[in-house]
């Protein structure tokens, strides 16, 4: 039987889950927005939406032309080529060969990076990792509760014990009951019917057959 200890710590961990989830739909900050997550989602757009400045918040234009269009234009053009002069693709060589992430785009591969955008992005990412996690959960729980639900209904129709001589009866294979009697005693009666007279009242005729059993088990272990 798993410790207490061992309980708590995942129930523990389904309540961090829980905890974190639903911040995620508390209302938001800004009102009008909805949920925090709307609201996250919202911020991450206005940090990727060309403006003819860099993401970094430095100040400095990445794009150029005097007219809004032509400065959306270029931005959106001068982003694609944005790429970090330190690395290649977010990563950088060392000496002994090893690559390691550059810290200057935070292993982006951009020039400037963003991290409320990563963030979000990779928020949206885990989300769908829980999503999923969450559907095979429920279905394994589903399937435990469902084989424990058959098997409580079958204890009281398979097994128990015999009501005449009290032997238990497990209800594997053959070992079932009848009739209320194991499999032993079920065809002692079929004999005792044949060699005993009838009363013509069952419930009499059965109390004398456990009678008589429970004299044969008692005459077997006074042999023993």
């Amino acid at each position: 039987m798993p410790s207490k200890s061992f309980i708590q710590r995942y129930e523990d961990r389904a309540r961090e889950g829980i905890d974190a989830l639903e911040a995620l739909l508390k209302p938001a900050e800004v009102h009008g927005r909805g949920t925090l997550l709307a609201d996250l989602l919202y911020r991450a757009e206005l940090t990727s939406r060309p403006d003819g400045y860099s993401r970094g918040g430095s100040g400095e234009k990445v794009g150029g032309g005097g007219e809004a269009t032509d400065s959306t234009l270029s931005t959106a053009l001068a982003r694609m080529e944005d790429v970090c002069t330190r690395c290649v693709g977010g990563q950088y060589s060392l000496s002994d060969g090893r690559r390691v992430p550059c810290r200057a785009c935070r292993g982006t591969g951009r020039r400037w990076a963003d991290p409320i955008g990563d963030a979000v992005g990779e928020i949206l990412e885990r989300l769908s990792e829980i999503a999923r996690a969450a559907r095979i959960i429920d279905m394994r729980r589903s399937t435990v509760l469902g084989a424990a639900e058959s098997a409580r209904g079958r204890v009281s129709s398979l097994q128990g014990n015999c009501v005449v001589c009290g032997q238990p009866v497990t209800g594997v294979g053959q070992d079932q009951l009848h009739r209320g009697l194991d499999v032993s005693c079920y065809l002692k009666w079929d004999r005792w019917k044949l060699t005993h007279a009838s009363s013509g009242d069952p419930g009499a005729d059965r109390r004398r057959f456990a009678r008589w059993v429970a004299e044969q088990i008692k005459a077997e272990q006074a042999k023993r």
